[in-house]
């Protein structure tokens, strides 16, 4: 399916799946609507485009406005992830062995943490701590209690859905798999590479999470344990987030092949994900991996539209039961969309340790500041003093509504683009000093 069909079957249900919400007094959150009112405009010049014209070859371009929605629209995920894959490649990640790890919650989790953003930033930190925990632990079983300050790093990125469009919040980490060390603080720092974790490591790393998880889901009322229950096993009690029922906090280390399989206890462990390595110099293999993270859910074209109105989702890699595609009714398609969509105030990526924004020893193990070939398309200084108000208000727009690549150099001569002509809601502006012969 083309994307601007996959548009126009969300369109031709949305009402109907809006109103039969209203109905059931079930109303969406506002943002959830929003997006996905949004994505519906993506790429269609009748809400908003805009002229160019290149000064030197004459060529004009008409540019439609991108939704650039970071849940529901395939396309603006895609730039996205060009942008920050090219990034992560060149300004934070350096020439170092990382490891992927993941974490998959108990399904009882999976659905409900959604709705606690609060919450779930709060799962999030607990996965990271848990694994720099592991990183500083190993680096003691090497070295002794050295008293070197020890500092490992690590990107973390959630998933709100799984491949086939359940609701089921995981996370990925790719972590530095060593740790800097500082013999004094404000010294010279080393890289300390670390030995592979066992799976008795890795499961006490699920343990650990589990725990502390556990900790946050009763700081926020989301748990009460049931009477006369021990702690440190899997307990019944009441989860806040649906009705009464039994969470084992227990933590197991899973292979590749377990990730997007059903756990043998059905579901209601911590499990994680350790096993792949990216070795040092292996940067296509590194590229790759942010690539994976940073990808879609989905693409319009793995859906197929059946004779009911029925669309037919053909998935990337089997299911655990070996099922290829998933069948949805029109509600459940857009029901599916309505998971995928993230708190506002949460990130698509997290910077944590070493590699946070704010850390101290941050610039001396990223990548040093190399030129970039895409530096040249940014707007200097004088290009906006010189312009009027109206242009700069009207460039303001563009860049809120459009990808910069797309905008400011002409694919054949290179050469700067000239805005002519800016069409849209609240939005006129006109170059009379431009004309080209064929607007």
């Amino acid at each position: 399916m083309l994307s601007h069909q996959f548009q126009d079957y969300v369109a031709r249900h949305l009402p109907s799946f809006l109103a039969s919400r209203r109905a059931e007094a079930r109303s969406l959150p506002w943002v959830v609507q929003r997006d996905l009112e949004l994505f519906l405009t993506c790429r269609d010049p009748f809400f908003g485009h805009a002229v160019f014209v290149s000064p030197s070859c004459g060529r004009t371009f008409r540019l439609p406005f991108s939704c650039k929605r970071r849940s529901v629209c395939s396309h603006c995920i895609s730039r996205r992830r060009e942008e920050r894959t090219h990034r992560l490649m060149t300004k934070v990640l350096s020439d170092l062995p990382y490891r992927h790890w993941v974490l998959c919650l108990p399904i009882a989790l999976r659905r409900g943490l959604r709705f606690h953003p609060d919450a779930l930033r709060d799962v999030q930190s607990c996965f990271v701590n848990a694994i720099f925990d592991h990183l500083r632990l190993a680096f003691a079983r090497l070295h002794g209690r050295s008293g070197y300050l020890v500092h490992p790093g690590l990107i973390s990125v959630p998933h709100l859905v799984s491949a086939g469009l359940a609701a089921n919040i995981h996370f990925h980490g790719i972590a530095i798999d060593g740790v800097f060390v500082e013999r004094t603080r404000g010294g010279p720092i080393e890289f300390i590479g670390l030995p592979p974790p066992t799976d008795d490591e890795v499961t006490q790393v699920a343990l650990d999470v589990c725990l502390r998880t556990r900790d946050v889901l009763v700081r926020h009322g989301l748990w009460k344990d049931a009477e006369g229950e021990p702690r440190l096993t899997g307990v019944r009690g009441t989860l806040a987030l649906g009705e009464s029922t039994s969470i084992a906090f227990d933590g197991r280390a899973v292979h590749a092949e377990e990730v997007f399989a059903a756990a043998t206890d059905g579901g209601r462990m911590f499990t994680i994900f350790a096993r792949d390595r990216v070795e040092k110099g292996d940067r296509h293999g590194l590229e790759n991996l942010v690539r994976y993270l940073l990808a879609p859910p989905f693409d319009e074209r793995q859906f197929e539209l059946m004779a009911n109105d029925d669309l037919v989702l053909h998935r990337k890699r089997p299911a655990p039961d070996g099922t290829t595609s998933a069948q949805f009714a029109p509600h459940e398609v857009i029901h599916a969309l309505t998971a995928m969509v993230a708190d506002p105030k949460s990130h698509a990526l997290g910077y944590h340790g070493v590699l946070g924004r704010s850390a101290r020893l941050r610039k001396q193990i990223t990548p040093g500041r190399k030129p970039d070939p895409r530096a040249t398309l940014s707007l200097t200084e004088d290009d906006m003093n010189m312009r009027s108000p109206e242009e700069r208000h009207a460039w303001k727009q563009i860049h809120l509504r459009a990808h910069r690549d797309e905008f400011l150099r002409c694919p054949d001569c290179q050469d700067k683009l000239i805005l002519v002509e800016l069409v849209g809601k609240n939005l006129r502006y006109t170059d009379l000093r431009w004309h080209p012969p064929d607007i």
